[in-house]
């Protein structure tokens, strides 16, 4: 293995490696592009998470107002919902 091989980043695809420095502008710019979606998709599926989280607390809330013949239930977060009749 060269020293450029051993400095270059790798890039693994499909259990595949590939150097960095061995692809063409075109993949470069894909790579790149890759690169900068991904930051953006870890934060949507953090949302994703947190949305799910809520929704199933919602939902045990639900449950157990119904299940204790209560009417009250915890409510984690509201947003006003407008109707449009306005």
């Amino acid at each position: 293995m060269t020293e450029e091989q051993i400095q270059s980043p790798t890039l693994t695809i499909d259990n595949k490696d590939y150097l960095e420095a061995d692809l063409s502008k075109e993949q470069m710019d894909l790579l790149n592009a890759v690169k900068f979606l991904e930051p953006e998709i870890q934060e949507l599926n953090n949302t994703l998470f947190m949305k799910n989280d809520h929704k199933a607390r919602l939902i045990n809330d639900l449950k157990q107002s119904l299940e204790s013949g209560v009417e009250e239930a915890t409510i984690i977060e509201t947003k006003e919902i407008k109707d449009g009749s306005e």
